[in-house]
């Protein structure tokens, strides 16, 4: 609305100095450049010849004093429809026909005999026997699942054979699971150091041998201090 009324004022004002003003030359308006429409015409400053005015023609939104304060931004419009589908193109032009292939080789009839003989016809198995097989592939498979499964075994060992190094044993072992004997078999077992009994005979026998040792020592005295008795009374 400013620039609507600065622009109006000095139209206004160019207007009313060309037509009231007293007529004291013959002096003219001319313009120095080629304006376009919507263009105002404003005094360059230059006065030509027999005091012809000379304007120039510029453009409004040019003009920084026209210019209004920058409004603020407007709402974001509504969006618009989708265009509509483009029309369907024309159909593309047929390709040439390809060359035609040569034709191939006859194929070979093979002979009964020769290239293949018939096959005799099967023997006809007796569904019992058939029945009998199924029942043993039950039970194959049932005797696989069980050794699958966590065995729980009561095992029965027996010595026959201890010595320092070696020991040798026989056992037999029973699995819960199938209700059967599972294993048997001899056990041999190589000691590579001593037992817990072997280092226990060991300590005893450094005991009794200690006191033995300190029981003859006792009697040797006793028997000394007899015969030095014996031999006092004898000399009397």
């Amino acid at each position: 609305m400013k620039k609507e009324l600065l622009i109006l004022v000095i139209s206004f004002g160019l207007i009313c100095g060309n037509v009231f003003s007293k007529p004291t030359s013959t002096g003219n308006v001319k313009d120095n450049n080629n304006g376009i429409q919507g263009d105002i015409l404003i005094h360059s400053g230059n006065i030509e010849g027999n005091k012809n005015d000379v304007g120039t023609w510029t453009d409004i939104k040019s003009i920084s004093e026209l210019k209004g304060e920058k409004g603020d931004t407007g709402e974001q419009g509504i969006t618009g429809l989708n265009g509509v589908n483009g029309e369907e193109g024309e159909k593309g032009d047929t390709g040439i026909k390809g060359e035609e292939g040569t034709e191939g080789e006859e194929g070979y009839t093979p002979i009964k005999g020769i290239d293949y003989f018939d096959g005799k016809n099967g023997i006809d198995v007796d569904p019992k026997e058939v029945k009998r097989l199924n029942s043993r592939i039950d039970n194959v498979d049932n005797r696989l699942s069980e050794l699958e499964e966590t065995q729980t075994i009561v095992g029965l060992e027996g010595r026959i054979y201890d010595s320092k190094k070696w020991q040798v044993n026989i056992f037999a072992d029973y699995s819960t699971n199938r209700n059967k004997v599972d294993r048997t078999g001899v056990r041999f077992t190589y000691k590579f150091g001593s037992s817990f009994e072997e280092r226990k005979i060991e300590e005893l026998e450094r005991k009794l041998n200690k006191l033995i040792k300190e029981r003859w020592n006792e009697e040797t005295r006793e028997e000394s201090i007899w015969e030095r008795k014996r031999f006092y009374i004898s000399n009397g």
